[in-house]
């Protein structure tokens, strides 16, 4: 039963599915045609070159993917009630929790593959050119981390808006738009000296969306 419920949503999450998939190869190839158009990266070793182009191609994919994700979260129930088959759903045997555990299993396992496949690309051509080591390795940690953190942020917003809402297009915009929001309240009340502090507000904004997003979902009444 679960499997069949994976399978529904995968179908009826399409569109943010393949813009994940488009977003990912786009960013390699945005960075292979930046690469050529570089005269500086001609003159590095081949190695080197192409640690580079994988290396940036990587960070781009990492970027772009926690608006794939934010997009999926914030469609992934709210386009139940926007084509009214959450109606449906409600009368079938599948209990709440296991309509919302398949809906979760997606939204995992999309995050992963995403998080990990950038990041294998990445530190494959590292490894291979010997490029990526101390000082740079820390550098590239935390960038990762950051933009790890406010695709999490993204990602829980999405999910409570797509818990409470009734239009997917309202919960894809808070979820895209609340973590810059939340950059620029850090920022203005002086966090920002603190990359840290908004690294942590992003977590646990991000926390809270997914828990209060989960007990909303399982305690209300379709539609």
């Amino acid at each position: 039963m679960l499997r069949a419920l994976i399978w529904k949503d995968v179908l009826g999450n399409r569109f943010p599915l393949l813009l994940a998939a488009a977003l990912f190869a786009a960013s390699y190839g945005v960075a292979a045609i930046l690469g050529s158009l570089d005269p500086s990266l001609s003159a590095l070793p081949p190695g080197r070159r192409l640690f580079t182009v994988l290396f940036a191609g990587s960070l781009g994919s990492h970027a772009v993917a926690q608006l794939s994700l934010a997009v999926l979260s914030g469609n992934l129930i709210a386009v139940e009630r926007a084509d009214r088959s959450a109606e449906f759903l409600a009368y079938l045997p599948p209990s709440r929790g296991m309509v919302l555990r398949a809906k979760a299993s997606l939204l995992a396992v999309t995050a992963i593959l995403l998080f990990v496949l950038p990041l294998a690309i990445g530190g494959l051509a590292g490894w291979i050119s010997g490029s990526l080591q101390g000082d740079g390795f820390r550098r590239s940690v935390l960038i990762v981390g950051s933009i790890s953190a406010l695709g999490f942020c993204g990602s829980g917003i999405g999910w409570l808006g797509s818990c409470c809402l009734q239009s997917n297009a309202v919960a894809i915009l808070f979820a895209i738009l609340t973590p810059w929001i939340l950059a620029i309240l850090v920022s203005v009340s002086g966090g920002a000296e603190s990359p840290a502090i908004l690294v942590a507000a992003n977590l646990s904004l991000g926390l809270a969306g997914f828990l209060f997003g989960t007990r909303h979902y399982l305690h209300r009444v379709e539609p």
